[in-house]
């Protein structure tokens, strides 16, 4: 019983974990979405609507809800493979708070100068 309670919340993290994934890049992308694809996925995402509400918010069916929150996920993880902008915005925010972990006790001055190098060159390199 244990192992299948597990399971069912790393499912339910991963899930989770993926609908903030498609929240950031709906905030990042979502002006190259349609209109009818954006509001169908961010009432699904950011209000928690079902299919069913969503149709009966937007004055469409629910397959047309289901369709447009689908096309708008498909849109976004093809724009973010072209354009990585999420990617380098998470690595960029991973260097400045390791940059910052060491500004904190100035531990090592040399560190800090490398991490910040290398986060000036992946900025200008788009990385």
């Amino acid at each position: 019983m244990l192992r299948q309670v597990v399971r069912l919340d790393s499912r339910k993290g991963a899930a989770l974990e993926k609908n903030v994934q498609m929240t950031l890049l709906l905030d990042l992308y979502g002006t190259l979405l349609t209109q009818k694809q954006r509001e169908a996925l961010s009432l699904h995402l950011e209000e928690d609507l079902s299919y069913a509400e969503i149709a009966a918010e937007l004055g469409i069916s629910r397959q047309g809800a289901a369709d447009a929150a689908g096309a708008a996920k498909e849109q976004l993880s093809y724009y973010e493979e072209k354009l990585g902008l999420l990617r380098r915005h998470m690595r960029t925010q991973a260097l400045v708070e390791k940059a910052l972990g060491h500004i904190e006790g100035m531990k090592d001055a040399q560190v800090l100068r490398d991490i910040l190098s290398e986060l000036i060159e992946g900025e200008e390199h788009g990385v």
